[in-house]
């Protein structure tokens, strides 16, 4: 029998899963009702009561939006099934393709608690589906209402259905036929929610319609944002299922900022999960096997899951283990403010058993407004931590401001986005920040009576205001370091315990914080810190040192960051960002835009994974359109061609992944493949080669000296740009440098580009980055096809912390990088820059390839000019010419160990004005 649960992050992921399996074979008043088609149910707008369970298929328009709830994965729409009662709202897919890598219907793909509050909606489930291994899944025929709850009884949603090619994972490893033939099942999923349960049962049968005996592996996918999650599993923690080896009760993921708890789990028995490794652990997809299974042709197999949605982990195990018979007691307390006496909201309550090994993480509840908390645990000793240290990285959002999907409901966005503009507030949990933990207290649990009075004494939360403004007085975006520098808090909990009760490793560890509008409050444990404080590559840093942070009253800083740089007609763009839209993104929208703010990017290009998102709505809200203008694009990414990225793309959320090229859906060449994602674009659409030494050129065969392909069916000369530094890969550049001048030398003028391909918060955009030059004065002004053109034109310079500038002029004219010199003497001007945290050490001058003139620069620059001096240069035949500028110490900070570097593309000597040639083409 072959059991299975693997967790994969895009792209290496799925490519390892793939390759492992085929060897393995909203308003405040609800709307009239409506009338209903039979197996409709319900009008799916109108509330549960306690005591009720409901079922409906959602409607058009207004009715949509009053139905369906938000979230950064949330994608209900018409024709949806909402399953829900007072407690939990769950929707399944009509028999449609939709969204993401799991486009078949049938499927549960949006989860939420039902709060109170009236909060917009928390979802981070993408897909929970049935699957048969990796290599074929349960697509949905008819999805309709088995029950709609009005009996009293439960409300069951029933999808109708049958086993097809995982077409995603079959064009992943560019195969023209099933990689498991058809399983010939027939298949029959009830979704059952009884009144006032959080646990959704999903009851599977499985009939064999073929002649023969059928073997077959019966799957539960999920597919869960990695953003917004901690993955947890029973007995663990957040240590995730990575901290076991072999059988767990159940499994899942909570949320980070208070959202809901989710947990796949079995009544009877536990889940037995194999190839769990730390190079998949912790990622965005788990699939839960029942092993292998026989089904003779007529017979039908029948098998159940359950499906927790809770508002915190011990409720959701609470749930699981009543029902596997399990007897439970109740324990309760209250956390209060050691100085005002007042309940703390928002602490996770943490039960651990340290007396086994490795220690029992049972999980955690929150305490209520009044700092009060209920816990349903086993009988037995059991020592309880009180945690309220918030995140490692924080960063500056409205209050109550709650996640923007990007194919979430149009008006629940809308709603979204008044929130993030500050016109409207919203209340989401709060989460207690910035306290102290104070010693834990051991509790002996008993069947026979419940446990009162646990109550802990919480020190306040200290607190770090900042206002950040540039030498004008302006209120800037910002990164800001806080660095311990003595003991900020007495060890409560130990190194090996931390990671499952949600801290960083140590007390020691730096905390981040980004704000894109310079104004910022951090909640801190009190102490004393170093705070560094940077903007962009343009700006000079701040670092204050001893900070003395106290829980009496805020300690204020008021940094200023000097312009050095001003702004000059050319414009930072990062044409490779990743956010929660991609499955291997670690940040949401929100977050995504106001890092590159604070880094200083002003043309953000936005790339999730074979999803066309759009951002611009989302950076409007958050008042950065005066600093940014955000590009809409795409990185299209097959495993065996490389990834590529398509912009500017303007998004259709009428289509599948708002109109992303499904490169999946059939076997392509190189050719095949950018002529697809040429016809997805617009005429002014770039199409970028990315990081091509683990794509495209090593994948084709590229050879650095003559620019010729070896392998000519994954090669195509169809792109317009390439990334010569990407961010996540820095030590490659240098080779790639060699392709580029090869490519120059053979006469492809293909522009060079510098990219973060930021993934997360830590790396950040900007590095590196491509200055592009457009001769406007403001951001404002840039379109997309200016953009374009400029790119197309390949006036650009390559850059990774420094500035530099570069023109050339010939007689009375004047030339930018990618242009032709249509003389055979030409003057090219150099202009070097950066503030005092920069230091370059060498500029270098080619021709053809060849070094012709290299400076070492001075130790201390001139007010932030390192350089400026002109070389003439001359060539009697075609040639080109490129200036590089260098340093060999780390950039630090936000930047981390990235070195200073720059480069610009080529100018083209033509002397006859001939059309100009490569040296190597013009050789041949």
């Amino acid at each position: 029998m072959i059991n299975m649960a693997l967790q994969f992050r895009w792209p290496l992921g799925y490519f390892l899963v793939a390759v492992a399996l085929v060897a393995f074979a909203c308003g405040e008043s609800e709307p009239e009702p409506v009338l209903r088609a039979p197996g409709d149910g319900v009008d799916p707008a109108v509330s549960a009561a306690v005591g009720e369970a409901r079922a409906g298929r959602i409607g058009e328009g207004a009715a949509a939006a009053a139905a369906v709830f938000g979230g950064l994965s949330a994608e209900g729409s018409a024709g949806d099934v909402k399953l829900y009662n007072s407690r939990i709202q769950v929707i399944i897919q009509g028999a449609y393709p939709s969204h993401g890598y799991v486009q078949v219907g049938g499927n549960i793909i949006d989860v939420d608690v039902v709060d109170p509050r009236g909060s917009l909606g928390r979802d981070t489930i993408d897909d929970v589906f049935l699957a048969f291994g990796a290599m074929r899944v349960f697509e949905a025929t008819e999805v309709m209402v088995l029950a709609d709850g009005s009996d009293g009884g439960p409300a069951v949603v029933r999808a109708i259905g049958h086993d097809v090619s995982w077409q995603f994972i079959q064009g992943a490893v560019g195969s023209e036929s099933p990689l498991l033939e058809d399983q010939n099942l027939e298949v029959v999923a009830d979704y059952e929610l009884a009144p006032d349960s959080d646990t959704v049962k999903l009851k599977v049968s499985y009939t064999n319609a073929g002649e023969e005996s059928n073997h077959f592996n019966p799957t539960l996918g999920i597919m869960a944002s990695d953003e917004d999650l901690w993955p947890w599993a029973s007995g663990v923690g957040l240590a995730g299922v990575d901290a076991f080896n072999d059988e767990v009760d159940a499994v899942g993921a909570t949320g980070k900022h208070g959202e809901a708890t989710f947990s796949v789990w079995k009544e009877a028995g536990s889940l037995d999960l194999l190839g769990v490794s730390s190079v998949l652990s912790g990622l965005g997809f788990t699939g839960i096997s029942h092993g292998w299974i026989d089904l003779a042709a007529g017979e039908t197999l029948h098998l159940e899951h359950s499906f927790t949605v809770a508002a915190d982990v011990l409720q959701a195990e609470a749930s699981r283990r009543k029902a596997q018979g399990e007897s439970l007691a109740s324990v309760s307390g209250q956390v209060l403010d050691s100085n005002s006496g007042s309940g703390v909201e928002g602490v996770r309550m943490h039960f651990v058993d340290p007396s086994v090994e490795p220690p029992l993480v049972l999980g955690f509840s929150y305490t209520d407004a009044e700092g009060r908390f209920t816990a349903e645990v086993p009988a037995g000793d059991w020592v309880v931590y009180a945690v309220a240290q918030g995140l490692s990285e924080q960063v500056d959002l409205p209050a109550g401001a709650g996640r923007y999907g990007p194919f979430a409901n149009a008006g629940v966005n809308a709603a979204q986005l008044e929130v993030l503009r500050g016109n409207s507030s919203v209340p989401l949990r709060p989460m207690a920040t910035g306290r102290p933990t104070p010693p834990p207290q051991t509790v002996s649990v008993s069947l026979e009576e419940p446990v009162t009075g646990l109550n802990f004494s919480m020190s306040p939360a200290g607190r770090l205001d900042l206002s950040i403004r540039d030498q004008s007085g302006q209120l800037i975006p910002a990164v800001v370091e806080v660095i311990p520098v003595s003991a900020v808090e007495v060890e409560q909990v130990p190194d090996s315990l931390r990671r499952a009760l949600g801290l960083p490793g140590s007390s020691s560890s730096s905390s981040w914080a980004w704000t894109g509008d310079g104004d910022l409050s951090m909640s801190l444990l009190p102490g004393s810190y170093d705070v560094k404080v940077q903007h962009s590559f343009r700006h000079e840093r701040s670092l204050v040192e001893a900070v003395v942070v106290t829980a009496s009253e805020p300690a204020v800083l008021s940094p200023v960051l000097q312009e050095l740089i001003p702004q000059d007609g050319w414009f930072s763009m990062d044409s490779h960002l990743h956010g929660a839209p991609s499955n291997d993104g670690e940040l949401p929208m929100e977050d995504r835009l106001i890092a590159c703010a604070a880094a200083g990017v002003q043309l953000p290009v936005t790339t999730d994974h074979d999803r066309v998102s759009d951002y611009r709505p989302v950076a409007s809200a958050l008042g950065l359109d005066s600093r940014m203008k955000v590009i809409p694009g795409v990185e299209i990414s097959p495993v065996l061609l490389g990834h590529h990225n398509l912009f500017p793309i303007e998004p259709d959320l009428v289509q599948p992944n708002g109109g992303a090229f499904p490169w999946w859906e059939r076997v392509l060449d190189a050719t095949g493949l950018h002529q697809g994602a040429r016809d997805r674009g617009h005429d002014h659409s770039i199409l970028q080669v990315n990081h091509p030494r683990s794509g495209l050129f090593s994948l084709g065969g590229l050879d650095p000296v003559t620019a010729e392909a070896t392998r000519p069916n994954n090669w195509s000369w169809n792109f317009d740009v390439f990334e010569l530094v990407n961010g996540k890969r820095v030590e490659a550049w240098e080779e790639l440098r060699d392709d580029w001048f090869g490519m120059l030398a053979a006469g492809q003028r293909k522009v060079p580009m510098g990219v973060s391909d930021s993934h997360k918060r830590r790396t950040p955009c900007g590095y590196g980055r491509t200055d592009v030059y457009l001769g406007l004065s403001s951001v404002q002004e840039v379109t997309p096809e200016a953009l374009s053109a400029a790119v197309r034109a390949g006036h650009v310079i390559v850059a990774g912390g420094l500035t530099l500038r570069v023109s050339a002029t010939a007689g009375e004219d004047s030339f930018l990088p990618g242009d032709r010199i249509p003389q055979g003497t030409a003057r090219i001007s150099v202009r070097l820059l950066s503030p005092s945290w920069l230091t370059p050490t060498q500029l270098r001058l080619y021709r053809n390839g060849t070094i012709i003139e290299e400076l070492s620069l001075p130790e201390v620059s001139s007010d932030g000019l390192w350089l400026e001096q002109d070389f003439l240069v001359s060539a009697p035949a075609d040639a080109w010419f490129v200036v590089e500028a260098q340093g060999e110490t780390a950039l630090g900070g936000m930047w981390g160990s990235a070195i200073p570097y720059a480069v610009s593309n080529a100018f083209f000597m033509d002397p006859e004005d001939d059309g100009w040639q490569g040296p190597t083409a013009a050789a041949r």
